[in-house]
């Protein structure tokens, strides 16, 4: 990671060029944690859907997207009537300072993750998220990591149904919607898998 190195004595310039390099380092930084989630938009934490069609909420978390790391405070609303669902609105509010020289430009930029509801854009926005579309990292409890941890399925049929027996192993990963699967499984007599 890119560092200054404040500790030289003789008075450090500090310049808005030096302030530029500090941001520049740490949101090339987040940005870097943020993609190990994968391809965006990736819900890194909270933001969890609860509700039904005639209420819902979505705690705050945090959002990975177009190489960026938001905060959701969170949100609801009332009726979800097709075709309307669920949206993540990637804003940015501004507030000027007063400058030295008497001007006020808006220099201060805050981006978040508003939650609404409306009619999805199409085609896909980069600034208008559906919910749907944001993947879960780390994925649901009980899981570890990028994948889910291997489940185990103990399969023992009727000798009348085929008769097979074996062990099924299986895990979802979450960031690209697949499902593993591993196992062992021998049958009574030959038949068709």
């Amino acid at each position: 990671m890119n560092k200054v190195d404040f500790s030289q004595p003789g008075g450090f310039p500090l310049t808005q060029d030096t302030l530029g390099f500090l941001q520049s380092a740490y949101l090339d930084s987040f940005g870097g944690i943020g993609s190990v989630a994968g391809p965006g938009p990736v819900i890194l934490s909270g933001l969890v859907l609860t509700g039904t069609g005639f209420g819902y909420t979505v705690s705050a978390g945090w959002l990975y997207a177009n190489g960026e790391i938001f905060y959701s405070p969170g949100g609801g609303g009332g009726l979800l009537a097709f075709p309307n669902e669920v949206l993540i609105n990637l804003v940015e509010s501004v507030t000027p300072l007063s400058f030295f020289d008497g001007s006020a430009p808006n220099v201060i930029k805050v981006r978040t993750a508003a939650v609404t509801h409306g009619i999805p854009p199409s085609p896909p926005s980069t600034t208008l998220l559906r919910y749907n579309d944001c993947k879960r990292f780390p994925v649901a409890l009980g899981e570890v990591g990028r994948d889910a941890i291997w489940s185990t399925l103990t399969v023992n049929t009727l000798v009348a149904a085929g008769g097979v027996t074996g062990t099924i192993f299986y895990k979802k990963n979450h960031i690209t919607n697949t499902l593993q699967l591993k196992g062992t499984l021998h049958p009574s007599a030959p038949i068709n898998f």
